[in-house]
């Protein structure tokens, strides 16, 4: 890999990234995770992969201690975040272009670029692969650690505190848990719209790794009341 400083000529979109808290990252065995972004000499790095060249970019520190930026190249499509004290922890694969309609349950009608935005870990998901993957969602960045889903949003809608808090059977993302995330699920079956891959893992409620109609009635008997809990 070619390694890349933020000084180059040619880059032109700036992504950020709240760090996570450390509460999160490689499972230890008495239980519980050992802290794997905040450590003292962490650095936070971010791979842009293109079709023809990968750069490793060093993140800087941004107007919050828990935010780092990059400035990378449009040529880049693909990347993602890990912690340069510990390489094996990282995000998942995000992408850098644009969401198409339908394509994110955040964004329903699309989104242009993730230019200026906020990429922000779910500490609740870890894929175990090759290394430790945190998938995450982008969020427009407002400045000072928050964030949001609207365009021109302010503090007053920062959505710092609760990014995390989203329960197993809302796949529409909305907070609650309603008749709606099984509306959400049959529209996605039907290819009418699309249950984003940042939130399978909220509409996949009976844990076998795809999305199907039976997902869809668990969550219907859960707001019917028949069963306790998903």
């Amino acid at each position: 890999m070619a390694v890349s400083t933020n000084g180059d000529k040619n880059v032109n979109n700036r992504y950020y990234f709240l760090v996570p808290d450390g509460s999160n990252g490689i499972p230890k065995k008495e239980g519980g995770y050992a802290s794997s972004w905040h450590t003292d000499n962490a650095s936070i790095l971010f791979y842009a992969i293109s079709n023809n060249d990968e750069r490793i970019i060093e993140a800087e520190r941004s107007d919050d201690e828990d935010v780092y930026y990059v400035d990378v190249d449009v040529d880049f499509t693909l990347g993602f975040w890990s912690n340069g004290y510990n390489p094996t922890v990282s995000t998942v694969n995000i992408q850098l272009e644009y969401y198409d309609a339908g394509e994110s349950a955040l964004y329903p009608d699309g989104l242009e670029s993730f230019n200026e935005m906020i990429y922000v870990v779910d500490p609740n998901v870890l894929i175990i692969s090759s290394r430790y993957q945190l998938q995450g969602e982008w969020y427009y960045y407002y400045g000072n650690g928050c964030y949001g889903v609207t365009k021109n949003g302010n503090v007053n809608e920062c959505l710092r505190d609760d990014h995390n808090h989203y329960d197993i059977g809302d796949s529409n993302v909305d907070g609650v848990v309603n008749v709606m995330d099984a509306t959400t699920i049959q529209r996605h079956l039907a290819q009418l719209n699309w249950i984003s891959e940042e939130n399978f893992y909220l509409a996949d409620v009976d844990k076998d790794s795809i999305i199907s109609i039976i997902d869809a009635t668990i969550i219907q008997r859960f707001v019917a009341g028949m069963i306790k809990e998903m």
